[in-house]
């Protein structure tokens, strides 16, 4: 998987043209390529979203199952927004300018959301935007179940007939998943995958870690109100299903249709490369989608611009919406394809319509 390489540059200079734009846009308008005081704002309302609705369940008491289930829904929306426009910029150093604080609230904000910062930068900084949608790599078209189909080059099962009837469901239970499993079968598939060669001592540092971030995880959201309120643990446990429940969906339908959606492509690697310059392959296998909806552009943490956020992932994402004129102009020039949807409505359906066809071919 290491050795995996994309066919040098073609003779169209694509990239180095988009780049040298880019760059000309920061420096002529003297604005960083990190976040901003708007981003600061956002990351405290995020959290507060996530704290908030705890300490209500810790001063009130007597609150009915139906008010419980809207707790966690609220704290499911703080947790998702979290993760989409906090540790997201955070764990691709666009947060901050120093690399130590990005660091630092990427870490934070994977501990309240359940997951594990070093298995994240793994799968998504290094392979999936390294190799996106290539089969076998991008381990975020390998999909936690085998009863959902992402690529065409997965085997064929009878039950994906009915993937976009269903897959919805799962997607739901996807955040759940991955903090009781996903990132300890991870952390041993990233080892097998040689990422841990003659690092023993890491691996089990790593190890230990992910057990006490875990042991921190679980503690709060589930140890402390069982200890300190007067709910039951299962009524605690129905808050933290729910906030799940909400976390996995919005996870999903945020990057799922930026990547198996109409258009997009999907490739193999043929001879240790993948026969394609990769600035091209990130637009041929990427989509955008309801570009001019503020308001979900704010809470998706500007990754409904994924074109842009896979062409300069160390760039905040408070700077895509200006980047996509950038960036759709020089694909233009160049005749290469900016794939995109018109609406957040538009990026679901054409999304179901790929579950259905890969459900079936």
């Amino acid at each position: 998987m290491k050795n995996v390489k994309f066919k040098p540059k073609d003779k169209s200079d694509f990239h180095q043209v988009l780049r040298a734009r880019v760059n000309d846009y920061f420096r002529s308008n003297r604005i960083p390529k990190y976040g901003n005081l708007s981003l600061q704002v956002k990351a405290l309302i995020m959290f507060s979203l996530l704290w908030i609705p705890m300490i209500v369940l810790h001063v009130v008491p007597n609150i009915p199952w139906y008010g419980l289930i809207a707790l966690g829904l609220l704290i499911g929306s703080g947790q998702s927004g979290i993760g989409l426009s906090v540790m997201h910029d955070a764990l691709h150093a666009a947060f901050f300018k120093s690399k130590k604080w990005n660091d630092r609230l990427g870490t934070l904000s994977m501990i309240f959301v359940g997951g594990y910062a070093s298995n994240w930068k793994m799968q998504h900084n290094q392979l999936h935007h390294s190799y996106t949608n290539v089969h076998g790599v991008d381990l975020d078209i390998n999909p936690p179940s085998t009863l959902l189909r992402f690529s065409p080059y997965d085997p064929l099962k009878k039950v994906h007939k009915y993937q976009y009837l269903y897959a919805w469901f799962l997607y739901s239970l996807m955040s759940l998943f991955w903090c009781i499993k996903k990132d300890f079968k991870d952390l041993y598939l990233f080892r097998e995958l040689g990422f841990y060669d003659g690092k023993g001592s890491q691996f089990k540092k790593e190890v230990i870690t992910l057990i006490f971030h875990r042991v921190i995880y679980f503690g709060f959201w589930i140890g402390l109100p069982v200890l300190f309120t007067s709910y039951t643990i299962w009524q605690i446990l129905l808050v933290f299903l729910f906030k799940h429940l909400f976390t996995g969906f919005a996870l999903a339908v945020v990057f799922q249709p930026a990547h198996v959606s109409d258009g997009s492509s999907f490739e193999i690697v043929d001879d240790g490369e993948v026969k394609e310059d990769w600035a091209i392959h990130q637009l041929k296998t990427t989509v955008n989608f309801a570009m001019t909806n503020k308001i979900f552009t704010w809470y998706a943490g500007g990754l409904n611009f994924q074109i842009e956020h896979h062409l300069f992932p160390s760039v905040s994402h408070v700077h895509y919406p200006k980047l996509a004129e950038i960036v759709k102009r020089t694909a233009d020039e160049f005749g290469i394809p900016y794939l995109s949807h018109p609406s957040f409505r538009s990026a679901l359906i054409k999304h179901g319509i790929s579950l259905y066809q890969l459900g079936r071919a």
